[in-house]
Formats: C-alpha cells, sequence, structure tokens
C-alpha cells in the first residue's frame, strides 16, 4: 500500500531529531530546578517570618 522502508539515513535524522528534542526538554527541567529552589527557600522563610 505505498509503504516505504526506512533508510539508514531517516533513521539517523530521526534518531538526531530526538536527541536534540530532548536535550531541549532535559536543559528545561534543569534550568527550572534551580529557578524553583531559591523560590522555594524564599517562600520558606516569608512564611516563617509571618508565623513568628
Amino acid at each position: 500500500m505505498g509503504e516505504e522502508k526506512a533508510t539508514s539515513s531517516t533513521l539517523a535524522t530521526a534518531a538526531e531529531e530526538l536527541n536534540d528534542y530532548f536535550k531541549f526538554w532535559n536543559m528545561l527541567a534543569l534550568v527550572n530546578c534551580h529557578l524553583l529552589l531559591p523560590l522555594q527557600q524564599l517562600v520558606h522563610v516569608y512564611n516563617f517570618i509571618i508565623i513568628m
């Protein structure tokens, strides 16, 4: 029905695209973690001051 077999070049291209995709999202996740930790600490300190 018109199916084409994947050639090694299309598989290599797909693997490269997936690699770039996961690099992007992993980088984004790491940046978010580094931004969220100081924010959580600030909220904790703020709550501690309010409770006192």
